[in-house]
């Protein structure tokens, strides 16, 4: 069993797949924990660069969605698979700082169930 499971649903983000994995593997270097890249039927390159990092680091995983189920059901598959103590769900587009990993984590040991991000600042669309 590890410690931390990170979980992310992947959409269309070959660009930025290696410098997430590389800030997450920085971050969590100390700790016993895997990294589960979902798939989610990206029409880019998205998993073959996820199948080149699971190459390269043990500790991270691939899932292929075969057709495109939506961030929810991309989160979900991740979760049926992982393994962790504690779970951490992101985005993938590093606007959720894997900085902030090992801090969540601290704040469940102190007996939470959930532990949230509280954003002072959003870099998101108008609509979301």
């Amino acid at each position: 069993m590890k410690e931390i499971s990170v979980v992310i649903p992947v959409y269309n983000s070959e660009n930025i797949l290696h410098e997430l994995n590389f800030q997450i593997h920085e971050n969590l270097k100390a700790h016993n924990y895997e990294l589960i890249l979902v798939n989610d039927c990206s029409k880019d390159n998205s998993w073959n660069v996820i199948k080149e990092i699971s190459r390269k680091f043990k500790n991270t995983n691939g899932i292929n969605l075969r057709i495109n189920c939506g961030q929810d059901n991309a989160i979900m598959a991740g979760l049926n698979y992982c393994s962790g103590e504690y779970i951490v769900i992101m985005d993938d587009d590093l606007q959720h700082s894997p900085n902030d990993i090992c801090s969540l984590i601290e704040e469940c040991k102190k007996g939470y169930d959930v532990c949230y991000a509280n954003f002072e600042k959003k870099n998101q669309k108008n609509w979301k």
